[in-house]
């Protein structure tokens, strides 16, 4: 803790000395003691020093005291202690109007005081609160070394920090995500103090808070990356710079505890990424070997599982346009934590071990087992991905597709294949942005399989064709109103309701498209085969990108 010039005066000699100037400033910080001895001193100034002097190297120049006034301004000293009685007689009023203009407290010292009896009691305090600021950070380094030597994890660091400050303590990770709390409220920053605080990008301390809670939050940082904060309320006080020093030290001792925990977890990541990896391709073969893998990495065995696929549409696009691959790798990184953190919430209360998040080429899978009821689908726990994902990724679509629930272990290579087909169709079907699980589009699966492609064109030529004539813009209007239509089940009111457009626009646009199909949209037969062909017409021509044969039946 450092010595003020207010506390100064209660020090030693300077107990007999008078402030003439700059009253305003006497809480700065002295640090440091020097005396004046040549005329030109300003090279030799520094920030938080008090300048002791009788002024003699100036004393035919008094305009050269207002200009060492300045000059101490100008490097943010602590003051200027000045014995004038024997060079200069009384101080000149402009200096000590300069000094009161500035901001610099002026110390009149009496002429019989010596010099020592100010000096040598101030360095004697100064010295002793060094110690004693050196002692408490001892004090504090062994605590929490001791702490993260015993690996006792972030709720002990917090609580051994609380009681260093007693102040409540939050440590939050870089997401804001609470990691420990000890002796604090429920709160967290609100989005304007968040994105100050990613503003900071871990340049020092900032004071955050409202009417209902005050903190003093200090970035954790490892090689200038931010890695999460750790918060200290001051609801009742202001930390002073020996505690400061303890917060200091609970960041870095933080900051290891992340670096641990990410090592650990990464080294268990890669081994269940392994483990799944070879899975899904199908090179473990042995149920005996996959359960044994699977419960020496803390997987249930004895439970069904279900895949969800999420695949960012138009992925490439955004690479290319965004920054090429450390574009992608912070995407892909982002997609893990939002679902994990997503699926977390949803499923922490019913899943006894959380699922599988990894990226296998653009793809985001997410192996889920389910605890307790084989029946769950795991559209919901999608729904939650999407919603994350969406919210965490503005500006990109998201398809999401999920597979039936499988029994057995070894047919995580089915459900993955089914999950990764649903998450295709949901944009070549629906336009992505959506949730499909694999039965939603399992008719279409059974005809792209079980019947030739070139039948399957035919349908959709003949059902089709006089509209896929049309002029390109008008065909992608007069499409896509008349798949509205047909999945709002004939409903006018609801197809303009989703288009957003008036019941008159639509009106013309169904009068169209029933004199380019020759046929009025008012049979529901009709209407359903309509709806099959533009679903598989939407497939055939995806697919045709890849294979002749299909392009050959368009």
């Amino acid at each position: 803790m450092e010595i003020t010039v207010a506390e100064a005066l209660k020090i030693g000699g300077l107990r007999h000395c008078r402030v003439v100037a700059g009253s305003r400033n006497l809480g700065n910080k002295i640090l440091h003691i020097d005396t004046m001895e040549v005329p030109d001193i300003r090279p030799w100034l520094r920030k938080h020093e008090l300048l002791v002097t009788t002024a003699y190297a100036i004393k035919d120049d008094t305009q050269a005291l207002a200009r060492l006034i300045e000059s101490l301004a100008e490097v943010e000293a602590a003051g200027l202690a000045i014995k004038p009685g024997r060079f200069i007689g009384n101080l000149p009023d402009f200096v000590i109007e300069a000094a009161d203009k500035l901001g610099v407290p002026l110390i009149e010292i009496p002429v019989d005081l010596p010099f020592i009896e100010i000096t040598h009691p101030l360095m004697k305090a100064i010295l002793s609160r060094q110690a004693r600021r050196l002692e408490y950070s001892e004090e504090v380094h062994r605590a929490l070394l001791r702490v993260a030597l015993e690996g006792q994890g972030y709720d002990s660091i917090a609580t051994t920090l609380q009681s260093l400050l007693e102040c409540g303590v939050i440590i939050f990770n870089r997401e804001f995500e609470v990691l420990a709390r000890a002796g604090a409220s429920d709160v967290v920053p609100t989005p304007d103090q968040r994105a100050h605080l990613e503003r900071m990008s871990g340049a020092g301390r900032t004071r955050l808070g409202h009417s209902g809670w005050r903190y003093c939050c200090q970035p954790v940082r490892v090689r200038d990356r931010v890695l999460g904060y750790v918060a200290v309320c001051e609801q009742h006080k202001h930390l002073n710079s020996m505690e400061l020093i303890a917060l200091e030290h609970a960041c870095t001792t933080v900051a290891l505890e992340i670096v641990k925990q990410r090592a650990v977890d990464e080294t268990a990541r890669r081994l269940e990424m392994d483990f799944f990896d070879e899975l899904l391709d199908g090179a473990v073969r042995s149920r005996e070997v996959a359960e044994r893998r699977a419960a020496a990495l803390g997987w249930p065995v004895e439970t069904s599982y279900y895949v969800v696929v999420s695949d960012v549409d138009g992925f490439e696009s955004h690479v290319v346009s965004k920054g090429g691959e450390p574009f992608a790798r912070a995407i892909k990184d982002r997609m893990v934590r939002t679902a994990q953190s997503a699926l977390a919430r949803w499923l922490g209360a019913q899943v006894g071990t959380g699922p599988a998040v990894m990226v296998r080429s653009d793809s985001l899978v997410c192996i889920v087992p389910v605890a307790s009821d084989p029946g769950k689908n795991g559209v919901p726990a999608a729904r939650e991905i999407m919603r994350e994902l969406s919210g965490r990724m503005e500006g990109m679509s998201i398809s999401v597709g999920v597979s039936h629930v499988h029994s057995e272990i070894l047919e995580l290579p089915v459900a993955y294949r089914e999950a990764h087909h649903a998450a295709h169709m949901a944009l070549v079907l629906f336009g992505g942005n959506c949730v499909t699980h694999v039965e939603d589009v399992a008719v279409f699966n059974l005809m792209m399989t079980g019947i030739d492609h070139r039948e399957l064109g035919g349908f959709c030529n003949r059902m089709l064709g006089p509209l896929l004539e049309q002029p390109l813009s008008d065909r992608a209007v007069l499409m896509d109103t008349l798949e509205t239509y047909v999945l709002s089940g004939g409903s006018h009111a609801e197809t303009a309701r989703r288009l957003f457009i008036h019941r008159n626009t639509l009106k013309y646009r169904l009068n169209k498209l029933e004199n380019i199909l020759g046929r009025p949209l008012t049979d529901p037969s009709y209407i359903l085969n309509l709806g099959v062909a533009l679903r598989l017409w939407r497939l055939l021509k995806a697919e045709a990108l890849t294979s002749p044969s299909i392009a050959d039946s368009l």
